[in-house]
């Protein structure tokens, strides 16, 4: 746009000059597509439109040329389980044997049975996990109890009742979140979700690739449809759908159905181009997101653009953006680019061995099998065929013509027809050409080629319920469980596209969703669906658990469950291991079935009562020990301060008694230094305690006793 603003300016002396005014322009532009509501093709020419339109049909058909090859297999595979009878056979002669061999269609109905109860269970199949960790409480010190906590310990509770109550209201948000998807999955607007899921998971392992598109209606609100694959467009490089420059959904539509979206002015007024003598005739309408630089700034924006393709005609162009979605330079607020939105959610079955973004099925895995065996039972009914009905030469001179009859004889059982020629002339001129009998090499063929499908399809006997009534349970689960891992790695696949599909609901939820439905749902007076689903919310996943497929798994699983409670009684929850026995029975409700918490026996009361007095009188008694201890240690550190006090007054110089005598007397006793044997006065024959002498003064000298 920026050459054709100043295509009749004069020149300017600085380049600078000419960047400044145009990106005014440019911006105003961007900001008008991106403050828009709705269509905005009026803001283009006639001619920016019919290039626009041309662009996108080739585009589309540039892509669909690139998988062209997955395409025809898919579609060849669709009606082969479809057991699609097709054209007439002409080889070996006209409608030759055309036995189509069910393998693709029993491989993609037991996938189904397998993964739709396993996958959808009940109305819940939307959890949503809360990220983080629970505070866990503060350890503190213990202080006495006549104490009172200091600043300190207080600010601590606080603090952790603080995130206690913000990790209950986390949690109560997303219960509250994970109610209100899963009603409106599978009891709101988009009650059909259900449907759509079972439909992918039928087609899914046929054509290897499913799509599911979450968008917004104004009259269904946040939707979640299913689409056929070969309905949704990319190059086949593509890596990822967040990265591919365009999608492109086509879909059909009847001539008036355009016609009230045109009146609805959600379409633009145009004329549309027919071809052939139907004006009711069904027309294809592509739905393409893709980037283009319409405001000329050199970045694409993402638009969604729905063009006629019989006539080239752009019905509608919609930003697929605003102005939270416009990414900016922290430098210079220059635009850089532009948040895309999620709205298709691939679901592959298998991974292609190629690299290339479209999945393989059992479609593709089987399709030359599939021939093999096809043509082994076409053989094989062609030539009982031939031998049955015979065949050879009849010489031109035996006439076999009678009344009513032809040269063609066909033989009802036990008829017999009336010739003019003799019995020598009929041998000689009829020749039966021989058909060889079947070939055993063809059924040795045939049986190898069935059990080759059956290994790629995992169609195992023990799966189909046919298993020899004699073998152990035990060799019976771990077949199954060995049978069923090429399926658990589907179940994954499937459950992590699921995990992208709830998100992307709840992204719309949080831009398109109804506040006040919300609040009459739930009836909660927290329930508030802009702080509930905020950018900053929960991940959402499934509920289910993808390893658990069969209900002899579950069922395994519970036993497991019972050995161990058995084993080991004190270390599991009894409560909580019958609780998932029974669910792993599929019984209905099995918290009626589990007793209720309640007042305690009168026994068990009596019995807690005397545990708890003999407690308390335990904790009197050790407190009475240690009351006693502290006594006598204080006793013990009197008696050694009082001695050593005495020491130090009465050691002085001649000889006055000292604390300690010779070796071998008590102490008290005076030395040889001392003039006499005796005790010193007041000592009491040397014992210091109650009844004796005195402390000495500070003096030093001895009190009279």
């Amino acid at each position: 746009m920026t050459d054709l603003l100043y295509a009749d300016a004069p020149e300017f002396a600085e380049d600078e000059l000419m960047e400044e005014e145009a990106a005014p322009a440019e911006a105003d532009r961007l900001m008008q597509f991106a403050q828009a509501q709705g269509d905005i093709s009026h803001l283009l020419t006639e001619s920016e439109l019919a290039s626009l339109g041309m662009k996108v049909v080739e585009d589309w058909q540039r892509d669909k040329a690139s998988n062209q090859t997955w395409r025809d297999q898919t579609e060849k595979a669709i009606k082969r389980a479809a057991q699609d009878e097709g054209d007439a056979k002409t080889f070996p002669w006209m409608n030759a044997s055309q036995v189509n061999f069910p393998i693709l269609t029993v491989a993609a109905q037991q996938f189904a049975a397998r993964a739709y109860p396993a996958i959808v269970k009940g109305d819940e199949a939307v959890g949503v996990k809360v990220l983080g960790q629970p505070p866990v409480p503060p350890q503190l010190p213990q202080l006495p109890p006549d104490q009172p906590p200091p600043p300190e310990f207080q600010a601590v509770m606080q603090g952790f009742q603080q995130q206690q109550a913000a990790w209950q209201a986390k949690k109560g948000r997303a219960e509250r979140v994970k109610t209100w998807m899963n009603s409106h999955l599978f009891y709101g607007t988009d009650g059909d979700w259900e449907e759509g899921v079972d439909a992918l998971l039928n087609q899914l392992p046929i054509a290897g690739m499913a799509f599911k598109k979450v968008y917004f209606d104004p009259h269904r609100g946040v939707c979640s449809d299913y689409v056929n694959p070969l309905r949704l467009t990319v190059a086949s490089d593509t890596t990822s759908l967040r990265r591919t420059p365009r999608i492109t959904h086509d879909y059909d539509a009847y001539p008036y159905e355009i016609r009230e979206k045109q009146a609805a002015g959600t379409y633009r007024e145009t004329e549309l181009t027919q071809d052939g003598d139907d004006d009711q005739a069904v027309r294809v309408q592509l739905e393409q997101y893709r980037l283009e630089d319409l405001d000329g700034d050199g970045i694409a924006e993402p638009y969604i653009i729905t063009v006629d393709e019989q006539s080239n005609a752009v019905l509608r162009i919609e930003p697929d953006f605003d102005e939270r979605d416009i990414k900016r330079s922290k430098q210079n607020d220059k635009v850089i680019g532009f948040r895309r939105r999620t709205y298709f959610i691939p679901f592959p079955f298998m991974p292609s061995p190629e690299g290339k973004f479209y999945a393989i099925g059992f479609g593709q895995l089987l399709d030359q099998i599939s021939e093999a065996i096809n043509t082994s039972i076409n053989q094989l009914n062609d030539a009982a065929t031939a031998a049955a009905a015979g065949g050879g030469f009849i010489g031109s001179g035996l006439r076999l013509q009678g009344a009513g009859q032809t040269t063609t004889l066909r033989f009802q059982p036990g008829e017999y027809k009336y010739v003019t020629g003799s019995g020598q002339d009929i041998k000689n001129a009829v020749w039966e050409r021989t058909i060889p009998n079947p070939s055993p090499v063809t059924f040795q063929l045939l049986e190898l080629m069935l059990g080759a499908a059956k290994e790629v399809a995992s169609i195992k006997d023990v799966l189909s319920g046919d298993s020899p009534a004699t073998a152990p349970v035990g060799t019976t689960l771990a077949l199954i469980e060995q049978g069923l891992q090429a399926f658990t790695a589907i179940y994954k696949r499937v459950y992590r596209s699921m995990k992208a599909e709830f998100k992307a609901i709840y992204e719309c939820q949080a831009r398109w969703g109804s506040p006040e439905e919300y609040q009459q749902l739930l009836d909660d007076p927290q329930a508030d669906l802009q702080a509930d689903f905020s950018p900053q919310g929960d991940d959402i996943v499934p509920v289910s658990d993808p390893s658990v497929v069969t209900r002899a798994q579950a069922l395994a699983k519970a036993q497991v469950i019972q050995q161990t409670a058995q084993a080991f009684p004190n270390v599991l929850n009894p409560q909580a291991a019958v609780k998932r026995i029974l669910e792993a029975a599929q019984i209905d409700n099995p918290e009626e079935l589990l007793p209720q918490p309640g007042p305690p026996p009168p026994q068990m009361v009596a019995e807690l009562k005397k545990t708890e007095s003999e407690t308390a009188r335990n904790l009197a008694q050790a407190e009475n020990y240690q009351a006693d201890a502290a006594v006598k240690t204080g006793e013990a550190q009197m008696e050694g301060a009082v001695n050593a006090a005495f020491a130090l007054g009465t050691a002085v110089e001649g000889g006055v008694p000292s604390l300690a005598g010779e070796p071998g007397q008590p102490m008290g006793v005076s030395g040889p230094s001392s003039g006499g044997g005796g005790p010193a006065p007041g000592m009491d024959g040397g014992q210091l305690g109650p009844g004796g002498g005195q402390p000495p003064p500070a003096g030093g000298a001895p009190l009279a006793g």
